[in-house]
């Protein structure tokens, strides 16, 4: 069921498939964690869910940037590898929401952070 979720998020997908498997990841999140110890299993889940976190489609975006931040609650000590990237990810949308974009991908982003704090 994961891998068909996975699939479901990579870029060249309709956007509502996209952004529906963004969601059923989120579901399915808990059910993961034998996945998340997995380096290559985890990867593949995290480079999906960032290039997500890129979408053109606001939705897909938050939705994205959500599940991130229910990552950095579940599995917190698997992301230290991926903290660059999540950095730039939410910088960008924390700028573009400033900057008159959707407010509510700047409030996803600031909560991401928000969550890792709580973690620490």
């Amino acid at each position: 069921v994961l891998t068909s979720i996975v699939d479901g998020m990579k870029p060249g997908r309709p956007e509502t498939t996209r952004c529906a498997a963004v969601i059923a990841l989120d579901n399915s999140l808990k059910f993961c964690r034998r996945n998340f110890d997995v380096d290559d299993e985890r990867n593949v889940i995290m480079q999906n869910l960032c290039e997500a976190c890129q979408s053109a489609n606001m939705q897909t975006r938050v939705k994205a940037l959500e599940c991130l931040g229910r990552i950095a609650e579940l599995y917190y000590k698997h992301l230290p590898a991926y903290m660059q990237a999540i950095w730039g990810l939410t910088t960008v949308a924390i700028q573009q929401s400033i900057q008159g974009g959707d407010e509510d991908i700047g409030k996803a982003a600031l909560e991401f952070w928000s969550l890792v704090c709580e973690e620490e």
